[in-house]
């Protein structure tokens, strides 16, 4: 290295720390997508803290928040399980009595062209059993506690940066003056993001309570539970949609084919409606995205990180578009920040 030019030197030092930046970045991958995920939430829960935080504690303020969200959809959930139950057996019975009237209709079509599938009939319940193994037995509870974990995680460090975040920015800003326009970008980013999720959750819970009142009138059951599939899966665009459609069309055809075809008639209009009337007014008040590169973050998310990549691809393509819009000219947040503290 001694007999290496100082440029060349640096620009060895530089290549190898940014290998070593990106693996770090690599390994921890999976926080850093929790902590953006728990900023998301965050962003828009941060105009109810601050409404609040003008009378309480700031900390009172965020849990009174919590409080008023968490509470009713547990409170919800807790009344609705036994009517949910019953519907799920009911709804099990009739996909399985389906699949059997559909097997036997299927074997007699294929019987006329010497296809046989008794053998294969006869086998699918070894195959089946063989694919339950103990370890997945057990992986399964884990899984689930592991998500239960990560929620709890993702709550308490959005909830952390509800009450903090006012005090860690004006910090910073005091410190290092020149950061004032990362921190004023960073607010133009939440207000966008928090928009965004809010406005799309008003979607999620229109629509579904249309698919709800639709599939309760065609006497598609369950119909809560695949109205509130749809109010979680609304949340990823495009895509989200048109998986929750599907077990409502399966089950709508276990009931028959006008059924079957008014279900996904119900979800044509849902989608229209959701295209036309109400997508456009996030677009226009939050996401400033064109649809198809709404469409190709969406799809670039899940192929890269699969449900949760197509979870936060909006999010992330929002605060992209935002940084590429430029500095921001608002002015210095260091005294409004400062004066809180």
């Amino acid at each position: 290295m001694w007999g290496v030019p100082p440029a060349v030197r640096a620009s060895l030092l530089f290549a190898v720390g940014l290998g070593l930046g990106l693996l770090v970045l690599y390994a921890l991958r999976q926080v850093l997508l929790l902590f953006f995920l728990a900023w998301v939430v965050a962003a828009a829960l941060r105009p109810a803290v601050e409404t609040l935080a003008g009378r309480l504690p700031r900390g009172l303020a965020a849990a009174l928040v919590y409080l008023g969200i968490i509470g009713p959809v547990l409170a919800i959930f807790a009344l609705s399980l036994p009517v949910l139950g019953a519907e799920l057996r009911l709804a099990l019975g009739r996909l399985q009595a389906a699949l059997s009237l559909w097997l036997t209709a299927l074997d007699g079509w294929l019987t006329q062209f010497g296809v046989d599938l008794d053998p294969f009939l006869a086998g699918l319940p070894g195959a089946l059993a063989a694919e339950v193994t103990p370890e997945r037995l057990i992986g399964l509870p884990l899984g689930v506690f592991s998500g239960l974990l990560g929620v709890i995680a993702l709550l308490a460090v959005a909830f952390y940066w509800l009450v903090e975040r006012d005090a860690l920015l004006a910090r910073l800003v005091q410190r290092w003056p020149r950061a004032t326009p990362g921190v004023l970008w960073l607010e133009r980013a939440e207000r966008r993001v928090g928009a965004y999720l809010r406005g799309q959750l008003v979607v999620s819970a229109i629509l579904s309570l249309l698919v709800f009142l639709g599939l309760l009138a065609l006497g598609v059951r369950p119909a809560l539970a695949l109205a509130a599939l749809l109010f979680v899966l609304e949340i990823i665009p495009i895509l989200g949609p048109l998986l929750a459609s599907l077990p409502a069309i399966l089950l709508g055809f276990t009931q028959g084919p006008v059924t079957g075809l008014l279900v996904i008639g119900l979800y044509l209009l849902v989608h229209q409606l959701e295209a036309y009337v109400l997508s456009p007014r996030i677009q226009a008040l939050a996401v400033r995205l064109p649809p198809l590169v709404v469409l190709v973050a969406v799809l670039s998310g899940a192929e890269l990180l699969g449900l949760f990549g197509a979870l936060i691809a909006v999010p992330v393509a929002v605060v992209i578009a935002t940084l590429l819009e430029g500095p921001p000219t608002a002015p210095t947040p260091s005294k409004s920040l400062s004066s809180k503290f």
